[in-house]
């Protein structure tokens, strides 16, 4: 028994809390309230949208540095390798001259 009593009384709260909801966004100030409630999502929204341009800017910005920061180190790499490369060459042909003269 005691069981139905408390559905009943839930469903009882529940219209009484709806029908006052309904009420108060029917009044004045719950328009004004909830009219307040829309500028605010608004601009919520336009502030979250410049946000993710900047951010994007921002993150358009770091890979461009990023690469061109990869493709100096891929020149230089180039470079150093190349002038490894000429001076192991040098040395067998040093080698070469030594052993052929002895």
């Amino acid at each position: 028994m005691k069981k139905s009593n408390t559905n009943a009384f839930m469903l009882l709260t529940g219209i009484v809390a709806g029908a006052a909801a309904i009420l108060f966004i029917k009044s004045d100030k719950g328009q004004q309230i909830l009219d307040l409630a829309l500028n605010k999502s608004d601009e919520l929204k336009e502030n979250a949208q410049k946000l993710i341009d900047e951010s994007k800017n921002i993150m358009d910005a770091a890979v461009d540095t990023g690469k061109d920061k990869l493709d100096s180190a891929i020149e230089v790499a180039k470079e150093t390798t190349a002038n490894k490369m000429d001076q192991f060459k040098e040395g067998v042909n040093k080698a070469k001259d030594n052993l052929s003269k002895a």
